[in-house]
């Protein structure tokens, strides 16, 4: 959906390229689906430290008012309000009582077609 309007797919994450790629080949989600993955080999701190959302950022040429961050956790949420990064968390049955950071959008259903109605957008 990103793609068809034209804005970039970034996977931000924390964990090691081994686990994202034995993820994504698990899932059936080819690599390429994604203009940029951010893994944990490829930043200083993880999350909840903003770096790896700074480092998609100046990857992808994006300003983080056209960049929207999908998370699950408290922790990935945080380090998306730290960048600068609108956040959306939808958080799964293991993080439902988690307290989120001030500036979270809690979502109980994910729809982003509201996020992507121009063409230079990205979603982390």
């Amino acid at each position: 959906m990103v793609k068809n309007h034209g804005g970039e797919l970034g996977l931000v994450t924390s964990t090691s390229l081994a686990n994202v790629t034995a993820l994504l080949d698990a899932i059936g989600i080819a690599h390429h689906a994604f203009d940029l993955i951010v893994h944990r080999g490829l930043v200083e701190q993880p999350k909840p430290a903003p770096d790896a959302y700074l480092f998609a950022l100046e990857a992808l040429k994006a300003t983080p008012s056209n960049v929207v961050a999908v998370e699950d956790n408290p922790d990935g949420a945080l380090a998306a309000i730290q960048s600068g990064v609108r956040c959306l968390a939808t958080p799964g049955e293991f993080h439902a009582r988690s307290i989120f950071p001030d500036g979270v959008e809690l979502q109980s259903r994910l729809d982003l077609a509201p996020y992507f109605t121009g063409t230079d957008q990205a979603a982390a």
